[in-house]
């Protein structure tokens, strides 16, 4: 997750209640913002009864769900909307100050880094969870019975557009064309599989 504090540092207290409550939840990852604004809107506990507003994402969408729906239990003064959008939404929102707390599934990249720089802003990573990203296939294609064992290399290759067929790719595969399903731009999930598997490609 990205928080960013908002009129200094009176929401600092949601996040964190909502960090630990995501732990409960699962071991992971969360990440925060804060400008050097000085606090100025009743303490510390006064988010307990306004409003935050959370996005980015999708991966990490329905824990934060999960979790902002426990929180408001706990305090019902306090109304958290949390939307997806993508981890690029989320850096972009929380650094131009249009959400509270942002949700990523990947570390803020260079040009990201930059424009909050730009703005004053100090990003806080907090890790609420690991996830995984796996590559699965038809199974006209492969099955448990015949694996498909790809190399890295090959997956890259594939996702990159140099093969057509799957026989192109290992003989004794079926002659189908390859149709390659992705998430989206923007996806911090696509952006790491593209970071682990697109190079040189």
């Amino acid at each position: 997750m990205v928080s960013k504090g908002m009129k200094g540092l009176s929401k600092i207290g949601a996040m964190l209640t909502l960090i630990l409550i995501i732990i409960s939840f699962a071991a992971g990852y969360m990440i925060g913002a804060n400008t050097t604004t000085p606090q100025t809107d009743g303490g510390e506990a006064s988010w307990q009864t306004g409003s935050i507003t959370i996005a980015g994402s999708t991966t990490v969408l329905p824990i934060v769900n999960a979790c902002a729906i426990e929180l408001m239990k706990m305090h019902p003064g306090l109304t958290i909307t949390v939307q997806g959008g993508g981890t690029g939404v989320g850096y972009s929102n929380i650094i131009d100050g249009v959400i509270d707390i942002g949700a990523a599934s990947r570390e803020p990249n260079e040009k990201e880094i930059e424009n909050a720089k730009k703005k004053g802003v100090d990003l806080w990573l907090h890790p609420i969870a690991i996830d995984a990203i796996c590559v699965v296939v038809h199974p006209s294609v492969a099955n448990a019975s015949h694996p498909l064992e790809l190399t890295l290399q090959e997956v890259g290759k594939i996702f990159a557009g140099e093969y057509t067929y799957w026989d192109e790719v290992k003989p004794g595969l079926p002659h189908k064309e390859i149709i390659v399903v992705v998430r989206e731009p923007g996806s911090g999930t696509r952006g790491t599989f593209e970071e682990f598997t697109m190079q040189p490609w």
